[in-house]
This record gives C-alpha cells, structure tokens and sequence, in this order.
C-alpha cells in the first residue's frame, strides 16, 4: 500500500523542516510527492519520477479539462493481484491537499467556516472530475490529504448556527476525521451563506454521502507550537445528488460504467465549472 506508507513518512519530513512557520499547501505537496519517490525505490520500481505528477490537469469531459489535482500517482502494473484493489490499492490515484497552517502565525481569526467548505469542494472535486473509463473495473483511487498545524478545531468550524440561534454539529467534519471506515453525510442546505460562496455553489441543491477510510496520525501530547495532526481520506463509495441529478460510484462494483452515468458525470462537471467561472466573474 505505497500511498498509505508514504503518508506515515510525513510526520518526520514535516518536522525537520527548518522553517516550520514558512510551510504552505505547497510543501506538503512536495513533501509528500517525496514520500512516495522513497517507496517506490523502497521496492525497485524503475523511473519512480516519471510515475509522479504534481498539479496534473483532470481529464476532459468535452469543454475542457474541470481543473487540475495536486497529485497524481501512476501505479500501473505494480498490482497484479486479483483483490488489491479491495483494499485501495488502484494503478492511477489522485490527491487533493489541504494544509491549514494558519494558526499562530497569521493575525486574526480563521475562516472555520470556509475552511470546513473546501474540504467538501476537494472531496466533490475527487468524487467527479476523476473520469471513469466505459469498463468494469474501477481503477482510480482517489484521496483527500488533510494536514493541520494545530488541532482540527482551531481550523474547521465543526458546529455551525441553525436557523432558530442554537449550535449544531457539522457531524460530517467528525465522521471525515475519525480513523477507520465512515461514512460521511453532507447537505448543502444546512449550510449558511459563507460556505455555499466558499463552495462556489450558491443555489444548488446539493447531497453529498461518502464512504470513506481515514488513516490519522496525532500527537501524544502537545508541548510544542510546531507539531502535526494529519489525514488521509480514500474515497471507497459515494452518491452525489445536485439538483435533479444523481450520481452513485461503488469502489468494488464489477458493472460496466454505463452511458448514463457518463452523461450525468459530465452534467455535474459542468454545473461545477460554470459555477466556479461566475464565481470569478
């Protein structure tokens, strides 16, 4: 599992950096492409540099490509076996990163709320720019890297405010981060206004049900302001409704990836792109 063993080399990278207040979304990136460059010659893999791509364009879907992953790992032909792939082990996988370092080094409060936005935009992001091929098998992997430089509550608003002025919990935020299997259940509805913007999608009616696999690594204890607290979440199942569309992907289905759902995969991507584009405007 040379993503899963990769990510567990991140914890010493990250602390020998000499600068811990100057690391960016960009060193975790190349960090991590770095871990994965050491495993692959771990095992003798030849040209391993020619295997990673950092901000690689997604595939087209007919207007061009929906945007670009911060990774992306060629594995083709290093698995074989007949049931590799139940356990998350793909020849192409796709990474989406985000590190929030912001804490104790930049002045003011975090945007808990908006954070806690684009970490469903890079799942949504993975869930549907990664193009599945008219086959039976499923052979992309698709992860979701979370680096924190304090405890995930100082960055993610894991409560937001209901209509009537009480606290409810984002219990997805919770379920995302917990080690182990989960299943993750979103709806932009109950989201206010900051995060539907952050999200690019004002007006969609969105769901959003993941099954996940987390790996976590966590400080014992905290004695020291430069510490981690890191996440790898692997996309196992989902089903994506917006508006009156809806999507299902089931990781270890052996049906053919049929013409419908070609078509209705490129009809989310659009109303993603042009969404994100009257963004900007």
């Amino acid at each position: 599992m040379i993503i899963e063993s990769a990510f567990y080399k991140l914890p010493e990278l990250l602390l020998e950096h000499r600068f811990p207040k100057k690391q960016y979304e960009a060193t975790l990136v190349n960090y991590f492409a770095l871990a994965i460059h050491q495993e692959l010659n771990a095992r003798n893999v030849s040209s391993p540099t020619g295997r990673i791509h950092v901000d690689i364009p997604y595939d087209d879907f007919g207007s061009g490509s929906p945007g670009r992953a911060d990774l992306y790992i060629d594995l083709n032909a290093l698995y074989e076996g007949l049931h590799h792939h139940l356990y998350g082990m793909k020849s192409n996988n796709w990474l989406e990163m985000k590190f929030f370092a912001g804490v104790g080094r930049q002045k003011g409060s975090q945007t808990t709320t908006e954070n806690a936005a684009y970490i469903i935009l890079d799942l949504l992001r993975l869930c549907l720019f990664v193009k599945e091929m008219r086959s039976k098998g499923r052979d992309h992997g698709r992860y979701a890297l979370l680096a924190f430089n304090r405890h995930p509550k100082e960055h993610l608003a894991f409560s937001r405010q209901s209509g009537t002025g009480d606290k409810r919990k984002r219990r997805w935020i919770e379920s995302l981060l917990a080690p182990g299997f989960n299943e993750v259940r979103f709806e932009l509805r109950e989201e206010p206004t900051s995060f539907r913007k952050a999200l690019t999608l004002p007006k969609e009616s969105l769901e959003v049900s993941v099954r996940t696999n987390t790996c976590a690594i966590q400080p014992a204890s905290v004695p020291s302001p430069f510490l981690y607290w890191l996440y790898l979440v692997r996309v196992v199942d989902f089903k994506i409704r917006l508006d009156d569309s809806e999507l299902s992907y089931v990781d270890a289905s052996d049906e053919m990836w049929s013409e419908e759902q070609e078509r209705v995969q490129s009809l989310m991507v659009s109303k993603f792109v042009r969404s994100a584009t009257n963004e900007e405007l």
